[in-house]
């Protein structure tokens, strides 16, 4: 039951009026709770998003957002959560070396990079405490080989 849900997107059916939405001063950190468990502002707009069923243009226009790391973040997220892995890794992997910092949890404490919060996202089951879709093994394997590559990581093989 979200107050700001009903009150102002409920009724929005358009992408450029989700945006204006989307630069409130209110979403500060991409954790999916507020204080008192209440969902996050990110997590509602990433809700409504998803309703919306963005077009890989609008994605893009998210995630190129530079300067506005809030905003980027809940394109990745979004990517994450709501579109197939292989799809969102096409793109993702493209902005592995992103360093513009942004924070990821409610107390200020997790601050990282984009790039960071990429490897994060493929990295983990959970972002906050929250299970994230599950990647399927094999295609989570290539993805983490590929930063691992990409980091210079060399790891043993698996028997």
């Amino acid at each position: 039951d979200s107050w700001f849900f009903k009150r102002d997107l409920a009724e929005i059916t358009d992408f450029q009026s989700i945006r204006k939405e989307l630069y409130a001063d209110e979403m500060n950190h991409l954790g999916p709770y507020e204080r008192g468990h209440y969902a996050s502002r990110a997590y509602i707009l990433m809700y409504k998003l998803y309703t919306m069923k963005l077009t890989k243009r609008q994605l893009l226009s998210l995630i190129n957002d530079f300067g506005n790391p809030y905003v980027r973040g809940l394109g990745f997220l979004y990517m994450r959560y709501c579109i197939e892995p292989e799809d969102a890794w096409a793109i993702m992997r493209e902005y592995l070396d992103d360093d513009e910092e942004c924070t990821f949890g409610l107390d200020g404490t997790k601050k990282m990079t984009i790039g960071q919060f990429i490897r994060e996202l493929i990295r983990e089951t959970k972002w906050h405490d929250t299970i994230m879709p599950r990647i399927p093994i094999p295609k989570q394997k290539k993805f983490l080989a590929e930063i691992d590559e990409r980091d210079g990581v060399v790891r043993e093989e698996e028997t």
